[in-house]
């Protein structure tokens, strides 16, 4: 059957992470009439074959068969011989998979100060516009099932060309020339070492990208990996030249 429609959209909201299977008991009691699909692989190590022929382990979504897994009560796995398995089965990690797949994660703006060119052993404050740095979800739906992840992010991850790069833990902080310098501080700077004269058409290729952790919510089934890891967005890219500032006021005879 069709896993449905994939939408994707951008908002503030947070994911609550549904409980993860540890070890499960088995049941082989005929399944009750309702939606199944299959367990995560790495239950279905743990639960080990279910009969003497080969087949698989579903999770039902409604029927008598329950059992408690630390606070939560959660469907009791059911094994279907080879052949036998539910044809309306949709796989949640599948269905979880379109809609990471549906997330339009966002490609990093790039802001430097000072602004134009930069200059060799000065501090650059590297940053994104504040309005790139927001969590962001989708949704997957089939069967009577809705997938959600969100993708909040981490940090950013600047490559500056030169060989070196720099991990900052939030957006870094946008230079305002209406305050006092004295007010102002960042913790996601660089320094260049050398200019850019040799490179082509003299610039650093400077590029920034957004990294996101992946958290799940499912509706109507048992979500099997609640943390889906991470990913990284699609990377923002400038050319920066940097020039090397002679210093003044200097006497090679004193």
């Amino acid at each position: 059957m069709s896993e449905g429609s994939v939408l994707a959209s951008a908002t503030e909201a947070s994911a609550t992470p549904s409980p993860t299977l540890n070890e499960a008991p088995a049941s082989n009691a005929p399944p009750p009439a309702c939606f199944y699909y299959p367990v995560d692989p790495a239950t279905a190590a743990a639960l080990g074959p279910g009969g003497s022929t080969p087949g698989a382990w579903y999770f039902p979504t409604c029927g008598p068969y329950l059992y408690a897994s630390g606070l939560s009560v959660l469907p009791a796995p059911v094994w279907f011989p080879a052949g036998a398995a539910p044809v309306n089965g949709v796989s949640v990690p599948g269905l979880l998979q379109r809609a990471k797949s549906a997330a339009a994660l966002t490609q990093a703006g790039i802001i430097l100060n000072p602004t134009g060119y930069q200059m060799v052993n000065f501090a650059t404050w590297l940053a994104i516009p504040r309005s790139d740095w927001h969590p962001i979800t989708a949704t997957a739906k089939a069967g009577g099932i809705t997938a959600t992840i969100t993708a909040t992010p981490t940090s950013v991850t600047w490559d500056m060309g030169d060989g070196d790069s720099v991990s900052c833990a939030g957006p870094g902080v946008i230079y305002n020339p209406n305050e006092p310098a004295s007010s102002q501080s960042t913790s996601c700077s660089y320094t260049w070492p050398r200019s850019s004269a040799t490179q082509p058409n003299g610039t650093f290729t400077v590029t920034a990208t957004i990294n996101y952790a992946i958290t799940s919510t499912v509706i109507g089934a048992l979500d099997p990996n609640p943390v889906l890891g991470t990913a990284a967005g699609p990377t923002g890219t400038d050319a920066v030249a940097v020039t090397e500032v002679e210093a003044l006021g200097s006497d090679s005879n004193s």
